[in-house]
């Protein structure tokens, strides 16, 4: 009986560490996977403000352009 109960006991133990090494290496992976969230997340809302930096970069110049070609269009008309 007393072999039985050991046994028991340390087939209980082996099993409690297999999952605590499982909980770790979960909670490894959770952590890497935010860090990745993270910087993904922040490469995105740089790319964000760069994207909207160049939509009103191009929105100048076609408004300069048009303002170009306003200017051109009235020269004809006045020749």
């Amino acid at each position: 009986m007393k072999n039985v109960s050991e046994n028991l006991l340390g087939q209980i133990n082996s099993v409690t560490g297999r999952f605590e090494n499982q909980g770790q290496s979960i909670m490894r992976a959770a952590n890497a996977l935010e860090s990745a969230n993270y910087k993904i997340d922040s490469t995105l809302q740089n790319r964000q403000v760069e994207l909207s930096h160049t939509l009103d970069r191009l929105s100048g110049r076609a408004e300069e352009l048009d303002r170009v070609m306003s200017g051109a269009s009235s020269n004809l008309e006045a020749r």
